[in-house]
């Protein structure tokens, strides 16, 4: 058994959606064929499409687009908002990297003038919008901090500043752990995942207004109203919709589960660790998450330690681990680099069995011991 408290890495396939996406695997067909096999899978498309809809408020004037993930729906709001030469984009530095590294190419590609504010500036970024402002960016919540961010008040403003600016939220860490709602949020375009919300990997939707036009990424047919071509993963959009219907009927008994558990996660780790400093607490942020700092501890040793331990907990974004510099996100919050070397993030997702969690709290609370006091022998 391994234990997934690293659920904003993902989350973890939802026994629902294993049932139906085995179920699924007969109707094979390709959605564009206009036959019976191929309009049963299309039906499955279709269904998905109205559920995600419904999860975020069934907005009107709004399509959506399936991808091949939130990278390729992030990177599709970024070249459709900064398609105008020498205009200017607006976004933070502790966004994720699908976000951040699609700005910096457009940056130099289009000449694009890039603002870039860090967290303490995020209450005010819509101040930052010019006459030539045609992008904001801003998550909605932070996937290593849990931090929630006022997006609709900021995008609201922004919007009185400049009516051509194109508002995008990645809101991927927010579906299925709070409301969300797409047309009280005030955005253009928002982002979500399949698979972190209990869905299959690889599968992701952009919501965009229907005001503007296709600009795609992938050119070569007509699926989704030629936003995104290629034949699309009929199983993964399954699967997203399963989610997204099970998020919507179960989301108030999520809240309750994921606030009680953080709570109780959070007064035994303090009480067994005194030495331990929950991050970012204070603020509104995601029930589910908590970020905690052990000082002098390597945060990597300590995802080694509990992996060993068969416990997933990560240090830092699942899709930046491995490289060689700090957490940028952690850095962008004032953490020297060699603090966020030290802190790891526990993440739960709703299915998590209470004698997983007993497991899971009490390795974390031993290695935390161990590599303390092995550190404390080196020495």
């Amino acid at each position: 058994m391994h234990i997934n408290f690293d659920a904003n890495a993902s989350y973890g396939l939802l026994p629902e959606v294993r049932e139906g996406c085995v179920e699924a695997l007969a109707l094979h067909g390709n959605p564009s064929s206009i036959h019976q096999i191929g309009q049963g899978a299309r039906s499955l498309l279709e269904a998905a499409r109205y559920e995600i809809l419904e999860l975020v408020g069934s907005p009107k004037g709004v399509r959506l687009v399936f991808t091949s993930g939130a990278t390729e729906a992030n990177t599709t709001a970024v070249c459709l908002g900064t398609r105008e030469r020498s205009s200017s984009a607006v976004s933070t530095r502790v966004e994720h990297p699908a976000i951040l590294e699609s700005l910096h190419f457009v940056h130099k590609k289009n000449d694009i003038e890039l603002l870039l504010v860090a967290p303490a500036e995020i209450p005010t970024l819509d101040s930052y919008v010019q006459s030539n402002t045609r992008f904001i960016s801003l998550m909605s919540a932070n996937n290593e901090s849990g931090h929630l961010y006022p997006v609709s008040e900021i995008f609201t403003r922004a919007k009185q500043a400049s009516s051509d600016i194109l508002c995008h939220t990645d809101a991927v860490q927010v579906a299925g752990k709070l409301p969300l709602n797409f047309a009280s949020i005030n955005c253009d375009a928002m982002t979500l995942s399949a698979h972190k919300m209990g869905g299959l990997t690889g599968v992701g939707a952009l919501l965009i207004r229907d005001i503007y036009e296709p600009e795609p990424l992938i050119y070569g047919g007509p699926q989704e109203s030629r936003w995104r071509a290629g034949t699309e993963n009929v199983i993964g959009i399954h699967s997203f919709g399963i989610a997204a219907r099970l998020a919507r009927e179960e989301l108030d008994a999520r809240v309750r589960f994921f606030e009680d558990t953080r709570v109780r996660l959070i007064t035994t780790i303090q009480r067994e660790l005194p030495e331990a400093q929950v991050l970012f607490t204070g603020t509104e942020r995601l029930p589910n998450t908590i970020s905690i700092r052990i000082p002098g501890l390597s945060a990597d040793d300590l995802v080694v330690a509990l992996d060993l331990a068969g416990v997933a907990i990560s240090a830092g974004s699942a899709c930046a681990s491995g490289k060689p510099l700090a957490s940028h996100v952690l850095v962008g919050y004032g953490l020297t680099e060699f603090e966020a070397r030290e802190v790891v993030r526990l993440s739960l997702n709703h299915i998590v069995a209470e004698r997983e969690i007993e497991l899971g709290l009490a390795a974390f609370i031993r290695c935390v011991r161990q590599m303390r006091s092995k550190k404390e022998c080196a020495a």
